[in-house]
C-alpha cells in the first residue's frame, strides 16, 4: 500500500502498480484490520467499481481525478 488518503473523515487506503498484476497483500490486510468503506487499487487496468467487495480500480490516467 503506497498511500492512504483521508476522505470525508475515513482513511482510503491506495495501491499504486505499474502493470497488469494488482494483487496487494498490504491492501488486503489493511482491510482486515481497519475496514475502510473501500479500497483502491491503481494500474492498468481501465476503470472498475465493485461495490460488493469494495474495490475501486482507476487506470493510472486518472489517478488525479480520485475519487470520483
Amino acid at each position: 500500500m503506497e498511500f492512504l488518503r483521508e476522505w470525508e473523515g475515513e482513511a482510503l487506503p491506495i495501491e499504486i502498480k505499474s502493470g497488469w498484476v494488482t494483487q496487494s497483500k498490504s491492501l488486503k490486510v489493511f482491510e482486515e484490520k481497519y475496514k475502510p468503506p473501500y479500497r483502491t487499487v491503481m494500474s492498468a487496468h481501465n476503470l472498475q467499481i465493485d461495490f460488493k467487495n469494495g474495490l475501486h480500480r482507476y487506470p493510472l490516467y486518472l489517478a488525479g481525478r480520485f475519487p470520483l
